[in-house]
């Protein structure tokens, strides 16, 4: 078999052998001047467009191998259900693990969730020169010539089709440093459009900048937000401050109140305070405060402005209560509210997002030893979360530059805090072993807890990627039988378990359960061979044609 040459630089010099074949003509053109005057000028006009740079980001465009490998094969996924998480199992709503190329990856989940991610959060290679950035199996040093128009062919690829997944009013965040930010400013309003570009959040990376630095000391990075349609954005920055009372009047009676573990807000260290006598406040049980809320009911005695039944009207209507200091002072605060703009400053004095130095300490909850410095902290991702799906705790969330996995915590943590019901899909490549020994593991460890982090319990699938070649001849076998990980990851479900069934036969239809089921993938010839009666036995159910609805292109391209 002849062995493809792989050309990773296909318009190298493109734009020189326009040039040059305009100068032929020109001076072929020439040698008979007065009959080609008009011609003459024409070819000249086009020789000075050609010559002058177009306004806006420009760069050679090169190629991956991946991209090759696509020419003959059919990217799919499969699943190692050796690293299959169940530790909710009142829920049947799973995450998901995509090990490979996130190009690949990402090329799959059009088919799967074009349209229907919410937010993005990425952390991709700075191009820092210092064997951060991988392309086509070669770090890439500061001696490229092309290290930027490597980056910006990587990246440009990746963010269209990131564009496709988002939601109308869908929000993607990057992480970036000074080697590429301006570059990137200028892809991301090619992609995204200058209209809808959100703002650069500033980020506090580091309480203890190098010092050895010839230049000067950087402190901070740089979030880089955009959204399909900035007109459609409502973020959340948290609450106004300022507008809460006191709900002690020291005129009133002693009574006892029950506080909702929900209803209340306590600003104070995560610990336990216990049952005893404050300032003007007693409490009757033992505290225990995990991110701000009590992890049960309180009871309190003292001078109180409302009764119970007037606190528990109060609190269906919106009204919450906060305790700011360690005096245990409750206040109430009415949910008329305002929600606060964010900040565009990303600190831990602003709105308690965390250093790189925090990141690694969230990192040793978990692993003992790690290798990772400059991983980031949950807290950063949690807020640009909490920012962009407070109003939507059904979120999806990707991050195909999955790396060590913080993402993937920052959305069960978020869940735990605010009762949201989001789920993540997370992608990353295996290179180092990242995958299995990091991400994964990392994802095992939140959802079961160690001896210094309190479990965050999750459901999550670990897909692989494989290859189907195009031109072998049972093509449409070799996909129908890659379809379940799509089905699972399109529902977000574990199939087995599920309202949604895959059937490619006529017996398999009558083994079916048809009052469980919402929805069936059936080979589209089954379906044509459905007679009268069975078509009303699957009337109230959603019948959709496969290997068509996820493979058409391909199907069509091989002549099926």
């Amino acid at each position: 078999m002849k062995t493809m040459t792989f050309i990773e630089r296909p318009y190298m010099n493109e734009h020189q052998r326009a040039l040059s074949y305009i100068d032929k003509l020109l001076d072929h053109a020439k040698q008979d001047k007065e009959n080609r005057s008009e011609d003459i000028r024409e070819l000249e006009e086009i020789q000075n467009l050609l010559a002058v740079k177009k306004y806006g980001l420009v760069w050679e465009p090169h190629i991956e191998k991946f991209e090759e490998k696509l020419k003959d094969n059919i990217p799919v996924f499969y699943e190692d259900k050796t690293k299959k998480i169940c530790d909710v199992t009142d829920s049947n709503q799973f995450n998901f693990l995509l090990e490979g190329d996130n190009l690949n990856s990402l090329h799959l989940l059009t088919k799967t969730h074009s349209d229907k991610i919410d937010v993005i959060y990425i952390d991709p290679p700075y191009n820092t020169g210092n064997k951060d950035f991988v392309y086509n199996d070669i770090y890439l040093d500061n001696s490229d010539n092309f290290k930027h128009s490597k980056w910006l062919s990587f990246m440009q690829k990746r963010l269209s089709i990131a564009k496709k997944l988002l939601t109308e009013d869908g929000v993607i965040f990057i992480s970036i440093d000074d080697h590429e930010q301006s570059q990137l400013k200028l892809l991301m309003d090619e992609i995204f459009g200058e209209q809808n570009f959100i703002g650069n959040f500033v980020w506090n990376k580091t309480a203890t900048a190098p010092a050895l630095s010839k230049t000067i000391r950087k402190k901070f990075e740089f979030v880089c937000a955009y959204s399909n349609n900035r007109n459609k954005l409502n973020l959340y920055g948290g609450q106004t401050e300022g507008k809460d009372s006191p709900l002690l009047n020291s005129s009133n009676k002693i009574s006892d109140l029950m506080i909702p573990k929900n209803s209340i807000e306590i600003r104070l260290p995560d610990g336990i305070y216990q049952a005893k006598k404050y300032h003007g406040i007693e409490l009757l049980n033992p505290m225990k405060v995990v991110n701000q809320k009590p992890t049960s009911d309180i009871k309190m005695r003292g001078k109180f402005k409302w009764s119970q039944t007037m606190l528990d009207s109060e609190i269906s209507q919106g009204t919450y209560l906060i305790i700011k200091t360690n005096k245990m002072s409750v206040r109430f605060q009415r949910s008329k509210t305002s929600a606060k703009i964010p900040s565009d400053l990303l600190s831990k004095s602003e709105n308690d997002v965390g250093t790189n130095e925090e990141g690694k300490k969230d990192f040793q909850k978990l692993f003992k030893k790690t290798n990772f410095e400059y991983t980031k902290p949950v807290s950063l991702i949690k807020y640009l979360l909490k920012m962009t799906t407070n109003s939507k705790k059904g979120a999806t969330i990707l991050d195909f530059f999955a790396g060590s996995g913080t993402t993937g915590q920052a959305v069960v943590e978020l869940n735990k805090e605010d009762g949201g019901n989001r789920n993540f899909i997370l992608a990353t490549n295996n290179e180092n072993k990242i995958s299995e020994r990091i991400t994964y593991r990392r994802m095992k460890l939140v959802s079961a807890g160690t001896k210094e982090y309190s479990s965050s319990p999750m459901n999550l699938k670990y897909f692989k990627t494989n290859f189907v070649n195009k031109q072998q001849e049972n093509l449409e076998s070799s996909l129908l039988n890659n379809l379940k990980t799509l089905v699972e990851l399109k529902h977000g479900v574990d199939l087995d378990q599920s309202d949604v069934a895959i059937v490619t036969t006529m017996s398999e239809i009558e083994e079916l359960e048809l009052s469980k089921l919402s929805v069936i993938y059936m080979r589209s010839q089954t379906h044509i061979m459905l007679d009268r009666l069975q078509l009303k036995k699957l009337s109230n159910i959603k019948i959709i044609d496969i290997p068509e609805v996820f493979f058409a292109m391909e199907m069509k391209e091989a002549g099926l």
